[in-house]
């Protein structure tokens, strides 16, 4: 799982930026993937952001919400979002993206990543999970025209990654069961994972990462 997030990561710090606003920032899981010189956190979560904070001193965490973010336009290099437009009402999405949009420097980059709607797992987790439930709006077609709208599709780097995420489903579900953590699970699920990745089309992997600029 970690070697999975890393590769999500990578993608959208890529281009090295020195100032990242996350939106959506929950308990800061990007910072044990980048450091840079400047980092602000927004969640509408205060239990979240404090123990963000706790674990990541020195950093800035914000209570807002994405819709009406409390920053000046065109301020930081690189504003993403990491699983958090699917919980969104689909009427909000193109609002949140626009208000990130709008809060990025001229040249720089807004990414999102979200689940996959045709990837297997991620399907049967909206069909299961009302919460989730807005997976089934997650395609990269819709993501590209509002971009598009927003006149921001002239450099767009789309990627996909992760096949049939089972350890997802088995977080949501079965986490507090022991096997989930047990070695000799983990190694049976990574051998599973080498060989999906060798034969399933990458359309269908779990993840849709897109990066588009300013």
């Amino acid at each position: 799982m970690d070697r999975r997030t890393r590769t999500l990561f990578d993608f959208i710090f890529q281009n090295r930026p020195e100032t990242i606003l996350e939106v959506g920032c929950g308990e800061g899981i990007a910072l044990h993937y980048a450091n840079p010189a400047q980092y602000v956190g927004v969640d509408t979560s205060f239990a979240r952001l404090r123990f963000a904070s706790t674990h990541h001193r020195g950093r800035s965490f914000v209570q807002g919400n994405g819709i009406s973010l409390p920053f000046c336009s065109e301020r930081f290099d690189l504003v993403f979002c990491n699983g958090t437009l699917h919980h969104l009402p689909k009427s909000q999405v193109f609002l949140f993206i626009e208000e990130m949009r709008r809060i990025c420097k001229k040249g720089g980059w807004v990414a999102i990543i979200e689940p996959n709607v045709y990837n297997p797992s991620s399907l049967l987790l909206a069909v299961l999970r009302k919460p989730e439930r807005g997976i089934l709006h997650c395609k990269s077609k819709t993501f590209l025209d509002y971009f598009e709208t927003l006149g921001m599709n002239h450099e767009v780097k789309l990627s996909y990654d992760g096949t049939f995420s089972l350890m997802n489903l088995l977080t949501h579900f079965l986490r507090k069961r022991r096997f989930v953590n047990a070695p000799w699970f983990n190694k049976l699920w990574e051998r599973i994972d080498w060989v999906l990745y060798r034969t399933i089309p990458r359309k269908f992997w779990s993840n849709i990462m897109i990066m588009t600029k300013k």
